[in-house]
């Protein structure tokens, strides 16, 4: 079963509210996770990171966005 989750050190801040588990083929999680971005820089890239430590293992992800 592959499903995402927080390592420890980043759900310990209390700063989030995105869920530290989410399910396998799960949609509609939602939540907020704050982070600092460098001034005038307003074109960014999410990366979520592969786990193959999981069955199925699960590969990276990313997307790109924008602030404005």
């Amino acid at each position: 079963m592959g499903e995402f989750s927080l390592p420890a050190d980043e759900q310990a801040d209390g700063n989030t509210t995105l869920p530290t588990f989410v399910p396998a083929n799960s949609t509609g999680a939602t939540g907020v996770v704050p982070f600092q971005v460098p001034e005038g820089v307003t074109s960014y890239t999410l990366i979520l990171l592969a786990n193959s430590n999981v069955t199925p293992p699960i590969a990276q992800a990313s997307m790109d966005f924008q602030i404005k």
